[in-house]
């Protein structure tokens, strides 16, 4: 998807790369701001830190193997899948 939305820049200026690289950077720019806020937000989740967070990842863990937990965080990640699918491909 990234790729095609460069090459319809570049298509979009021929002649001129560099104005067709900052277009694509500029559309970029917020798909990869909200990938690396998810990526620092969950960090936690595969690196606990603490043992606090070690301790909320082993409830977590436990909770996603009932019925009723697996709901629960379905519905959570439901809001995070929203940033994930932000569409970026060129118009």
């Amino acid at each position: 998807m990234r790729a095609r939305t460069c090459s319809a820049r570049l298509r979009r200026n021929e002649g001129n790369p560099t104005r067709a690289l900052r277009e694509w950077e500029q559309r970029m720019r917020p798909f990869i701001a909200a990938q690396q806020h998810l990526g620092r937000e969950e960090l936690v989740t595969f690196v606990p830190q603490t043992r606090r967070d070690q301790a909320a990842r082993t409830v977590l863990r436990q909770l996603a193997t009932t019925p009723g937990g697996k709901r629960a965080l379905t519905a959570l990640n439901a809001r995070k899948a929203e940033t994930r699918s932000i569409y970026v491909a060129a118009p």
